[in-house]
């Protein structure tokens, strides 16, 4: 049987074709979808796609091959073609496929950035009067767990979201940056991996409580952005509450004027009118603040583990001298150094200062650290504050 292949026949290339597909999103989520599992996919026609399903989704579909259109009028052509628009049994199928299969997925970056020291990268980083000496360990598999979150935010004008978050195995701690991988994955998937050893993250159970509270963070930042924008919405609802009210109050003060002063009451009832109002008033201001007031329901949805290619990277201060406990990795996937943040406000650098006590800070950083932090062996001293800059 032919072997299926990651490539699509019949497709212009990826950015030429990407306006086509924004128009058509169920058509390029199917494509991507099958470009996945390593189908092959040729385009017959404009609306017309024949997929050569891989062994593992022929089971599923009980054949070797889908003919797929996208329109009532390709499918008067081909009867025997399955109309593959949201709603339809096909793209329900797959989108079955994707529930029951996502929920836990393992997936390989690709490798195809080297090594060759900071000066051979595409975005160089300058470090600034010292020379680091660079140890490089071995080129290693190492872990991201993903956990991707369903957040809905009950609220008037707020849409619900995805959300997620990453557990780096080796810079042991939680990270959004897993959604650079998600969001372009057909750019880094591997076909097959590679012959690396792996870094395994620490038990599931273990890293959970971190990403729930660094989830936690986000979500509240989120809810405090909608609290501000519905404390808007409510007062222009109350005042249009207090208009209605008090004009149906001075009304009816006005017939009690002309009727006398029973006239308030309804027939047989015996209660104040106006009374009436002024409850109904309060009640439909503690309904409206219930309304705006947002809640947030959460669903986890699917775990992942994604193997990324890295180099681990040691530096030391010069010549002699033991590397300093700061975790950096080159990442062959990207290209990029990972980790090399500013130790006082974490910030990417791509000019890099270091202070006496081992820290490697940014530019900024290094001009305001305090006096008499010095700079490491062979390195000019940060600047000083005096008492007339700290006054300026």
């Amino acid at each position: 049987m032919e072997q299926p292949v990651e490539t699509i026949e019949g497709f212009p290339d990826k950015e030429e074709s990407g306006r086509a597909e924004r128009r058509r999103p169920a058509e390029a989520f199917l494509v991507d979808y099958f470009r996945t599992e390593k189908c092959r996919v040729r385009r017959l026609e404009k609306k017309l796609l024949e997929v050569s399903l891989s062994p593992e989704l022929a089971l599923e579909f009980g054949r070797e091959k889908l003919l797929l259109c996208f329109d009532r009028k390709t499918m008067d052509r081909h009867p025997e073609a399955d109309l593959a628009t949201a709603g339809s049994r096909a793209y329900d199928q797959v989108i079955a496929l994707c529930r029951r299969r996502g929920t836990f997925s393992v997936q390989y970056a690709r490798g195809e950035h080297e090594w060759k020291g900071f000066d051979a990268l595409a975005e160089p980083i300058a470090f600034i009067g010292w020379k680091p000496r660079v140890e490089a360990e071995e080129k290693r598999y190492q872990a991201l767990l993903v956990f991707n979150f369903a957040v809905s935010y009950r609220s008037v004008g707020a849409s619900d979201e995805l959300l997620t978050l990453g557990y780096d195995a080796y810079f042991q701690r939680v990270s959004g940056d897993v959604d650079f991988y998600l969001s372009r994955w057909l750019d880094f998937a591997a076909k097959e991996p590679l012959a690396l050893r792996r870094l395994e993250p620490p038990p599931i159970e273990e890293v959970f409580p971190g990403v729930c509270r660094a989830l936690d963070l986000r979500i509240r930042r989120k809810v405090q952005k909608i609290k501000r924008q519905s404390r808007r919405l409510l007062q222009q609802e109350i005042q249009n509450i207090e208009s209605y009210y008090r004009q149906l109050i001075a009304e009816e003060k006005q017939n009690r004027e002309r009727r006398g002063k029973f006239a308030g009451r309804g027939p047989g009832e015996g209660v104040d009118r106006i009374e009436l109002y002024q409850l109904d008033w309060k009640r439909r201001i503690a309904e409206e603040t219930k309304h705006y007031e947002p809640s947030v329901v959460l669903r986890l949805l699917s775990l992942g583990k994604v193997y990324v290619p890295r180099t681990a990277l040691r530096l030391s201060p010069g010549p002699s001298g033991p590397p300093w406990d700061k975790r950096l990795a080159m990442n062959h996937a990207t290209g990029a150094i990972e980790g090399l943040t500013c130790d006082l406000c974490d910030a990417l650098m791509a000019e890099v200062h270091a202070a006496e006590d081992g820290r490697l800070l940014c530019r900024g950083c290094y001009e305001d650290w305090p006096a008499g932090a010095g700079g490491a062996a062979g390195m000019r001293s940060p600047r000083r504050d005096t008492d007339e800059d700290r006054r300026e």
